[in-house]
């Protein structure tokens, strides 16, 4: 008995490793690339005293936050900088600029002596990702009403229509589209506005129009010392809120999630058998094939691939595939012969049809004993074969 309970258990333990390797092989690829993803995708800064934009409803622009706030004596210009767009794919922003001269400003500008004709915007970075410049006519500013850019009352359409100078900027940020649903971007340039070799102190204000992520930026603040961005700095990262991601991976795992509920329920209860190999792979299948419309439903088309929701889906096909060949080829190892062995009672329903055709036979013998065919000593011998005796 001990002998025969030590080969059960080296024979499960064999099953399980050989189970166990396929289960690694199958997943050791789809884990390496996820590793890589989420490394390659951890490297997003921490920002000084961020502040999250508010979400733009119906198609406007909530109050912009000051990023940066030159002092109140040297405040003459408003840069204003417009979220209208992102290209994930590309990692680019589309950024609408607004610049408009105060009232201290304009009277700066005129105090200039000899001064050149244009002014200039410039937008750049530390790493040399960024280098745009746009010259505007430096009267523009001159004439123009003057702006506010201080205050809790600021609003977009006051600053637009007191901003001659507005134009769009294609802008490269630093991003992550391959985490996709949980891509980041971030910009972090220098804006300055110059007459000729003077930079013209200015404060940044930052709104968004795009409702689809959330914006957090960096707002300099003195009193913080080391702890900011830096003076005419406009820093800010760009993410998916929270519920949108997490209803991304919910909807990405119902195929997984209903396959392995629909196997649960009808071949794990009472006295269910378990599914059939053909059974096992017609479901992997279905749900390999339902993963190709879900996939071109949740990742946009402009997303470069594979993105970290397609390295989940990816896992998950493998676990399916691997599951089913430890199915079909393992654990159906470890069953037993489906035929009795010596010793074992036959199972009702054959032993019922055995009487039936035995009772049968039975009957013709008894005809040819009667017919005088077969003698008595005859018929006993043969019932006696037919029945087992």
């Amino acid at each position: 008995m001990k002998e025969k309970v030590k080969l059960f258990v080296k024979e499960k333990v064999k099953l399980f490793v050989i189970a166990l390797a396929i289960l690694v092989v199958a997943l050791a690829f789809p884990i390496w690339l996820l590793f890589d993803n989420y490394t390659d995708s951890a490297g997003a800064e921490s920002l000084p005293n961020d502040v999250g934009l508010a979400v733009p409803r119906y198609d406007y622009f909530d109050p912009p936050i000051a990023v940066y706030s030159s002092p109140a004596n040297l405040d003459d210009l408003c840069i204003t900088f417009e979220l209208i767009g992102i290209d994930e794919g590309a990692s680019q922003i589309t950024l609408g600029v607004l610049v408009g001269a105060t009232a201290t400003g304009e009277h700066y500008l005129r105090s200039i002596k000899h001064p050149p004709k244009t002014g200039v915007f410039l937008l750049s970075s530390e790493n040399g990702l960024n280098n745009y410049s746009e010259n505007f006519p430096l009267a523009s500013l001159e004439d123009a009403t003057p702006v506010s850019c201080e205050g809790g009352n600021i609003s977009m359409s006051h600053l637009a229509l007191n901003s001659i100078v507005a134009f769009n900027l294609n802008v490269f940020v630093l991003g992550t589209p391959r985490a996709y649903p949980n891509d980041w971007y971030e910009l972090d340039d220098a804006a300055t506005v110059s007459v000729g070799n003077i930079k013209i102190p200015s404060t940044l204000l930052l709104a968004t129009r795009d409702e689809d992520y959330t914006v957090a930026a960096s707002v300099y603040k003195p009193s913080k010392g080391k702890d900011n961005a830096g003076p005419n700095i406009l820093e800010f990262t760009i993410a998916r809120s929270w519920s949108y991601y997490w209803y991304i991976y919910l909807v990405a795992s119902l195929p997984f999630v209903l396959l392995a509920a629909v196997f649960s329920f009808k071949y794990f209860g009472k006295k269910r058998p378990g599914p059939k190999p053909f059974e096992v792979a017609f479901g992997v299948a279905a749900t390999l094939v339902a993963i190709l419309p879900l996939r071109s439903v949740l990742i946009p088309a402009s997303l470069p691939t594979p993105t970290r929701l397609d390295l989940y889906f990816g896992a998950g096909c493998a676990v399916l595939v691997a599951s089913a060949i430890i199915w079909a080829l393992v654990l159906r190892l470890g069953d037993h012969n489906d035929e009795p062995e010596e010793g074992t009672t036959t199972p009702r329903a054959d032993r019922t049809g055995a009487a039936t055709v035995n009772a049968d036979e039975i009957k013709k013998l008894d005809d040819l004993r009667a017919a005088g065919i077969l003698t008595d000593d005859e018929f006993a011998a043969i019932k006696k074969r037919h029945l087992g005796g």
